[in-house]
This record gives structure tokens, sequence and C-alpha cells, in this order.
């Protein structure tokens, strides 16, 4: 077994730190997704190292580490190529495929802190430390609930741009009370890139988390109510050039005759 030490630190204060915090477990390393606490994440695993992985928790506790890649194009990453916050979660579903594939769906539970890597064989642990979300106890905040309200509005008016958004997660969202869990929903289901991701993984504070959350939110919108209405102009401009094509097509066929 060898051990390499990750030499990281958060930025943000300790009361973070479970009081019990150490585990270790196989960590599932992921090239292009980031998972986060209290979603399901439906995955289709294919390459070797992460099918062994998977195989070991299937077997084994039924639980690892997930971790975002930092480049997708290393094939055999190392410490410094991964990020180093990453999710504690269970495998609640394990489907192989016909073709080799595995098909899992994993809970995630926790955040938790990269300290050190361990490989065995083929399959890699790591040592993590829980990271404890802070709950607020009692009825929230104006501000807290002024900003939940904000987020889920631009979620609405972003979900009815974007076909791929599921209709279950903006249900789920209206039924959230925590704001840090309604980032991180939100987050799960829109299409950004994973560095952007990470960063609301990274953000450990519930309201620094939803407030960076809801700036990204107003953003896409933009984006989003922009290229709609360009693709409307556009189809505008086809659908006058197909009404003139088929206006002056008889009046042409009866000049040629």
């Amino acid at each position: 077994r060898k051990a390499r030490m990750f030499d990281f630190e958060l930025d943000d204060d300790n009361l973070f730190y479970d009081a019990d915090p150490i585990i270790e477990q196989p960590i599932l390393i992921l090239k292009d997704a980031v998972l986060y606490p209290h979603i399901l994440t439906p995955l289709m695993v294919v390459e070797r190292v992460p099918l062994e992985t998977i195989e070991a928790v299937h077997t084994g506790e039924q639980s690892l580490i997930v971790v975002a890649q930092r480049n997708p194009e290393i094939e055999f990453p190392e410490p410094e190529d991964l990020y180093h916050i990453g999710v504690h979660a269970a495998l609640v579903r394990f489907l192989r495929m016909p073709d080799g594939s595995v098909s899992v769906l994993l809970q995630g539970q926790e955040r938790v802190e990269m300290l050190d890597w361990e490989l065995d064989d083929i399959v890699p642990y790591v040592t993590a430390r829980r990271i404890e979300e802070p709950v607020a106890e009692g009825k929230l905040s104006l501000a807290t609930e002024a900003q939940m309200r904000a987020a889920l509005t631009l979620f609405g008016k972003i979900a009815k741009l974007h076909p791929h958004i599921p209709k279950d997660a903006m249900i789920a969202a209206n039924n959230i009370t925590a704001p840090g869990w309604l980032a991180d929903l939100i987050a799960s289901v829109l299409d950004i890139n994973v560095a952007t991701l990470q960063q609301i993984l990274e953000t450990l504070d519930p309201m620094a988390r939803l407030q960076r959350i809801t700036t990204i939110l107003a953003h896409e919108f933009d984006v989003l109510e922009l290229e709609n209405r360009i693709q409307t102009q556009v189809q505008q401009e086809v659908d006058k050039s197909q009404r003139d094509f088929f206006l002056r097509e008889p009046i042409r066929a009866m000049q040629n005759e």
C-alpha cells in the first residue's frame, strides 16, 4: 500500500468539522460530474478502476467517497489532480449491464475533506474528514427566507426555458426548508461546468452557498432568455421565408404556364 498525503486546508472555520471526523472509504473519481449531499445521482460506470471500486463497495460496506477530477483528460489521476472536497455517499442501487458496464444510484450523505490516499491492489482508498453542515434552529430569518424565494423564482423561470431540468426537481425544491440543501439541489440539475459545481460544493456556509447559486441562476436565466429570443427571431425569419416561397411558387407556375 502506498500512501500519498493531500496537502490541502479548508479556509472555513473549524466548527464545520464533525466531532468524530475521520473515515476511510474506497474512492470513486468522477471526470465530468459533482455529487452533492442528500441528492440521488444515477451514474453509468464503464472504466476499469471505477468498476473495481464499485464492485468492492457493492460486496462490502455499501458506501464510498466520491470526488471530482480537475482535468478529465488525465487517465490515471494523482491526488493533486483531484479536488480536495468530496462527498461521502451510499450505494443505493447496483445493476450490471449486458455490455459489462454497471449502472449505480448513489445517495450523497455529507461533505468530506480528503486527507490522504492509499492504493491497495487496484481499488484506491482515501482517508477523509467529515464536514458538518450547520443547521439553523427555529424559524428562518427574513433574509434567509427572502434569499430562498429569490432562488426558487429564478429556478422556476429557468426550468420553463430549459427542457432538460426535470419537473420533479422543481417540486422537490419547493419543499426544502434549508438554504444549503436548496442550493445543492439546484446545482445538481444545472447544466454548468464541473469547476463551478465544485465551487458550490466547497462553499460550506449554507447562506453563502445559496447566494452563490442565486447569482449563477441569474446569469443562466439571462443567457437562456437571450438564446430563446434569438431562436424565436430566427424561426420567424424561416417561417417568413417559407411563407413567401409558397406564395411565389403558384404565381411562378402560372407565369410559366
